[in-house]
């Protein structure tokens, strides 16, 4: 963030020092901002000062001067129709009487000196801490090859279960359209949440060619369904025939 100091050395507010953490700065005869926008009235101001007539704002680390008035704004004696970027000590002058002057500096960071000084604090803390033991090392070391690991086989499932098509989408619709009157709507839903959560099991099991298993969740399936022989049950009976 910019802390922004302005300090007036022509006119009626001469003397005068403001500041300002620079967000978006409206100056002015009566400035109007908008919200989370600050506003900077110019005391004393005539017809040459328009009510919105400059805003400062920050741009990627730099102080935007930025013309709203058609009579202009001057930058160290420039007439500034659109924008410009100001410098440290810019001499801004608006209408035909005031004349200020803007220095800023940056706040909430920390030095780069600080940091290259607290350098080698931190590399002496880390090596005369726990990582400093040979055992740990290698044990953080077998837990990063773990891990890595463990990645690997997820993303190798991954790619098999990418092979197998996910019938979900289908079966729900279709259970969707089912309108069954021997059970409730709400176990109606509860069957649909149990069936989507055996469908993505079935779906690894037949990635992994584990036949056996693949045919008991077929008959879960049937069996989930069989009093009202919706398609969940069909679904089922053909993923167990397919097999046989």
């Amino acid at each position: 963030m910019q802390a922004l100091q302005i300090r007036f050395t022509q006119g009626p507010m001469q003397g005068t020092t403001k500041q300002y953490d620079l967000g978006y700065l409206l100056i002015g005869r009566e400035p109007r901002p908008e919200v989370d926008q600050q506003a900077l009235i110019l005391t004393g101001a005539d017809g040459s000062v328009s009510r919105n007539h400059v805003a400062l704002f920050d741009r990627d680390g730099q102080v935007i001067l930025q013309n709203i008035s058609g009579n202009g704004t001057r930058v160290d004696g420039t007439l500034i129709i659109e924008e410009a970027v100001l410098k440290p000590g810019a001499q801004i002058t608006i209408g035909s009487h005031h004349q200020l002057e803007v220095k800023w500096q940056l706040v909430g960071r920390q030095k780069q000196e600080d940091k290259d000084a607290k350098a080698p604090a931190a590399t002496k803390a880390a090596s005369s801490g726990l990582l400093a033991s040979p055992v740990v090392r290698a044990l953080l070391a077998v837990y990063l090859v773990a891990i890595i690991g463990v990645a690997a086989y997820l993303s190798w499932q991954g790619g098999r279960n990418a092979g197998i098509p996910d019938d979900w989408p289908q079966l729900s619709a279709a259970y969707e359209a089912y309108q069954p009157t021997e059970i409730s709507a709400a176990e109606k839903t509860r069957r649909a949440n149990l069936a989507e959560a055996l469908l993505v099991r079935l779906r690894v099991l037949r990635a992994n060619e584990r036949t056996y298993e693949v045919k008991r969740l077929c008959r879960v399936l049937m069996r989930l369904d069989a009093d009202i022989q919706s398609p969940i049950y069909r679904y089922g009976a053909t993923c167990l025939g397919s097999i046989n």
